[in-house]
């Protein structure tokens, strides 16, 4: 075709040259792309990308963002200006301003008061974790947790904020019968933290279990458990150190268990490894007041 084309090219007329063009287009394999382009106004368009593209060149301006205007900025346009438009003052008032600042700084701190006031008294309750016997920093943290809290919710909640896993949230019981032993008068709070708990989680139930199991075993009823867990605990102690066991500490944790089993927290069932044919004269007393006090619970069950 182009060898029979004449050397002048003016002298082709305007259908030869566009005839030529497309031809020369389906060679190229660019056919596709010119229709597709002449058919949406693609001339127009690559027009306006050129434009824009050396609009950003030239004045630095990003026109795929859009402005940043607040609905904040708008109804304070009156007192610190229009910003967003060219040639804008800001119109505010510093003396506003600064009472702003003042009044921010002033309840930072007040909040960092509160703060040093609650140091102390955490401060005080880990050195009475320590002399309790808490010799890890999630037994010291559970302690603090259990000690500061308004109520039994409170103390469960703020429990929950621990973030401990499954192996550590044993410790939970673990403290709550060591706080509760110790206590010269019965308090309720801790057995309401464990009923709570059991209700939350079916493996609390479970340490409730294995730490009665414990209790009787440092009571003398070395057997209770079975030789398995014997042999564990010997080779990991991971239960308190009790050389003795008093009539204030085994009335606290009968309590405790009474109210336990008489609300469905654990069942009569983790008194089954019990031997009550040979029962030491210290785990005869216990479990004596275990059972007074189940009966006396599961006198307040609802009807």
């Amino acid at each position: 075709m182009h060898s029979k084309l004449p050397e002048d090219k003016n002298a082709l007329s305007s259908r030869t040259r566009f005839m030529v063009e497309t031809l020369s287009n389906l060679k190229n394999n660019k056919i596709k792309k010119t229709a597709a382009g002449q058919l949406a106004g693609g001339e127009a368009v690559e027009r306006m990308k050129k434009w824009l593209t050396g609009l950003i060149k030239k004045r630095h301006v990003r026109t795929h963002e859009p402005l940043r205007v607040s609905l904040q900025d708008l109804h304070s346009a009156e007192t610190k200006g229009k910003w967003w438009l060219v040639g804008a003052a800001w119109g505010g008032d510093p003396l506003v301003d600064w009472q702003d600042a003042s009044q921010a700084q002033a309840q930072s701190n007040i909040t960092q008061a509160k703060v040093d006031a609650e140091a102390p008294d955490e401060n005080r309750l880990l050195k009475l974790a320590r002399k309790q016997g808490m010799n890890t920093d999630i037994r010291r943290s559970i302690f603090v947790v259990l000690m500061s809290s308004e109520d039994y919710v409170h103390a469960c909640e703020r429990l929950s904020q621990l973030k401990l896993t499954e192996v550590q949230q044993r410790e939970i019981i673990r403290v709550i019968l060591h706080c509760c032993g110790n206590e010269k008068l019965y308090n309720p709070y801790y057995t309401l933290i464990g009923q709570q708990l059991c209700r939350l989680s079916h493996s609390h139930k479970f340490t409730l279990q294995y730490c009665l199991w414990d209790f009787l075993r440092d009571l003398g009823e070395v057997t209770v458990g079975g030789a398995e867990i014997i042999k564990n605990l010997k080779e990991d102690d991971v239960g308190f150190d009790v050389k003795s066991i008093s009539s204030t500490r085994m009335s606290n944790i009968a309590r405790a268990y009474g109210w336990w089993i008489a609300k469905d927290c654990v069942t009569l069932a983790i008194l089954k490894p019990v031997d009550f044919t040979i029962l030491k004269p210290q785990s005869r007393k216990f479990l004596v007041q275990l059972m007074m006090h189940t009966f006396i619970s599961s006198q307040l069950l609802p009807h």
